[in-house]
């Protein structure tokens, strides 16, 4: 049989071949795959894997690519070397099959061209019986995959050949690509600022990155077979070392922070994380340990819990409330005196409960504390809401409000924190109670105005006590010369009579500027106050009645009796002033809630005051009528300061008045026989 008839059999077979293998099921799943994750989709699917038949004569490619093309592989034709290069740039090629004997360039040289375009394009040799050697010695040398003879007598040894020429393919190609990723992560290992050590089953040291053995002061060979020293046993609890070993060897991570030291025997902290590697059967294999050099962290974290413990020290020591709000106006730190006054009102401490949004917190204790305009209240939390939003840098209010019929006073600051950008707006409020500082500023300013009334009035009843001498001693000796004439004599009583009036005002104002050097004796107040009162009364008219309530029999006040009757003289009588018609003025006497103290009313039913009177009553020459000239109430708040007493007005308008004179007092069972001088 000549070479054409051999082909023709071949071909013949591989038709009857064909026909048989239609119907067999796909040898792998579809997919679709491209660029380098080709080999991936033709090992799970023939269809993806390109094959090149390069081959002179048509007969045999004709027959090669249709019996590729029953195993569904995609076929490309080339009837020569040059041709089967154009094909190999135009598009990638998983396989080719070629000749070895063509005209032009042979499969041996197309083969060595091939390698060079790319080396892991897998090459089966097709010869004749005169080229086996030549095929052989390709195949060898491990240029070429196999090597198939012609004709081709078993279709199935192709099928098989290509086959396995595919999977060597990927597998090379695979292992490229793992390689490539092993120096990759060999890269980062040998280049990553934290330290990797990998030991084996037993914790001997295989490998250390160059920063776990710059930092330890080892050199390689000197790390390697060592145990890395992990925790010291006298610097950490021993059931780390228990859990530690319980965890890594179930074959789980384990994470920790802990004291090591340096081959120099410095110090140092690291964070370390343990895990493993196993095989495929589930052993574990070797223990990978990357660990980070946290000392300096260690060391900032220290100094901000040192600051931050000094910080809140300070705040928590500041006596009224402090707090720290989000920009959402929710409270996020506060003092103690906020907590405190914040567990009052719930019951619950600030630091349990949920965010407590300060604007409606400081609604409600506005509303609560009585502020008398709701424009303030609105006015104060514009203020406050401006600053939290970030359109103000600061706002201050003073609001004055009555908390249980008590005027009271607060401060209200509340400014911007400037914090970096990469943190969130955040507003300081400061609530402070200056009640008593209001207090005491009013204190101060009416003693000013006390001391320069005071300087004004010494030198006015001097000046005149010497003028009314004058006219006292000119009436006296007018009377003498005039005898018993009853027209000058009546002149002259109203004269006398006007100078009685005259120096009882002039020791009123001496009374007034001597308030600090007063003569003191015991007094009794049951022994003087009753005649006092019964004597002052027959003064006022029917229409007014007085009644005296001593329930502090046994007290005795040392003081000065003049000062004492000018006190009560000038109440007495601006409540006789307030009753318009019938009336009554009830004085009543009893222990005060402060010790050694007793408290003197003075209660009238007359008109009241409003606000702004009641403000200025102590004020000197402050009068809100016609009689007196408004010195009267000044030189009892004089008197009463003198004596380091209190005196309290409470009145409305049309309710009346009550005047609370409160003054150091002793009592019977250690009431002094004489006072000091």
């Amino acid at each position: 049989m000549d070479c054409n008839s051999e082909r023709l059999s071949a071909i013949h077979g591989h038709r009857n071949y064909s026909a048989g293998i239609e119907n067999r099921p796909p040898f792998y799943s579809l997919t679709a795959e491209t660029g380098d994750h080709r080999e991936e989709g033709f090992l799970k699917n023939r269809r993806a894997a390109r094959v090149l038949v390069v081959d002179d004569e048509p007969d045999i490619q004709q027959m090669l690519r249709s019996l590729l093309r029953a195993e569904a592989y995609s076929v490309s034709t080339a009837s020569c070397g040059r041709d089967a290069l154009q094909l190999l740039q135009e598009g990638p090629v998983d396989l080719v099959l070629a000749d070895i004997r063509m005209p032009g360039m042979d499969g041996l040289e197309l083969l060595r061209r091939i390698k060079e375009i790319d080396e892991s394009i897998e090459v089966i040799i097709l010869t004749g019986y005169g080229t086996v050697e030549s095929a052989v010695t390709a195949f060898k040398q491990g240029d070429a995959f196999d090597f198939i003879r012609k004709p081709l007598d078993d279709v199935d040894l192709l099928s098989i050949a290509v086959k396995r020429a595919l999977e060597r393919r990927c597998l090379r190609r695979k292992n490229r690509r793992m390689l490539a990723e092993f120096k990759k992560i060999s890269s980062a290992i040998e280049n990553s600022p934290n330290m990797m050590v990998i030991t084996d089953p037993h914790g001997r040291i295989e490998y250390a990155n160059p920063k776990y053995l710059a930092v330890k002061g080892y050199s390689p060979e000197e790390s390697r077979g060592r145990i890395p020293a992990i925790l010291r046993k006298d610097m950490h609890d021993p059931m780390t070392y228990k859990k530690l070993r319980e965890r890594i060897g179930s074959g789980r991570e384990w994470r920790g922070e802990f004291l090591n030291h340096k081959r120099s025997g410095e110090f140092y902290w690291e964070r370390v994380s343990l895990s493993s590697i196993k095989d495929e059967e589930g052993r574990i294999t070797h223990f990978v340990m990357g660990s980070e050099d946290i000392t300096e962290q260690k060391r900032t974290q220290d100094a901000l819990d040192i600051s931050e413990a000094f910080n809140a020290a300070i705040l928590n020591a500041i006596p009224y409330p402090i707090l720290v709000l989000d920009q959402n106006g929710d409270v996020i730190r506060s003092n103690n005196a906020w907590q405190d006054l914040f567990r009052v009102k719930t019951g619950t401490p600030a630091s349990e409960a949920d965010p407590v949004n300060y604007t409606r917190c400081c609604r409600e204790e506005l509303e609560k504390k009585e502020v008398k305009s709701a424009d303030h209240i609105d006015g104060t939390l514009q203020g406050i809401e401006e600053v939290i939003r970030g359109t103000s840098a600061r706002f201050e209010v003073q609001i004055p409000c009555e908390v249980k019929g008590e005027a009271r006073w607060y401060l209200l600051q509340v400014s911007r924190l400037d914090l970096n950008a990469r943190q969130t707006r955040q507003t300081l409020v400061c609530q402070i109670d200056i009640t008593l500082l209001k207090q005491m500023e009013d204190r101060l300013v009416h003693q000013r105005k006390m001391e320069a009334v005071a300087t004004l009035a010494g030198g006015i009843a001097h000046e005149y006590n010497n003028a009314l001498s004058s006219v006292v001693g000119n009436a006296d000796l007018i009377g003498l010369k005039v005898g018993e004439k009853a027209d000058i004599k009546k002149h002259l009583s109203g004269i006398q009579s006007a100078a009685v009036r005259m120096r009882n005002l002039s020791d009123r104002l001496l009374s007034h500027v001597k308030s600090g050097h007063k003569g003191f004796q015991p007094a009794p107040i049951r022994e003087w106050l009753p005649e006092f009162v019964k004597t002052w009364g027959r003064d006022l008219p029917d229409t007014i009645g007085i009644e005296l309530e001593n329930d502090a029999p046994d007290a005795a006040l040392n003081a000065d009796m003049l000062q004492l009757r000018i006190v009560l003289s000038e109440v007495m009588k601006n409540a006789a002033e307030a009753i318009q018609g019938k009336g009554e003025i009830r004085v009543r006497v009893q222990r005060a809630a402060a010790p050694e103290q007793v408290c003197i009313t003075v209660e009238d039913n007359g008109s009241g005051m409003d606000e702004t009177t009641k403000s200025r009553i102590f004020e000197p020459f402050f009068t809100t009528g016609f009689i007196g000239r408004g010195v009267g109430m000044a030189v009892v708040y004089g008197i009463v300061n003198s004596y380091n007493g209190r005196i309290a007005v409470h009145s409305e308008p049309g309710k009346g008045t009550r005047v609370e004179i409160s003054l150091p007092a002793a009592f019977s069972s250690h009431c002094p026989e004489r006072a000091a001088p």
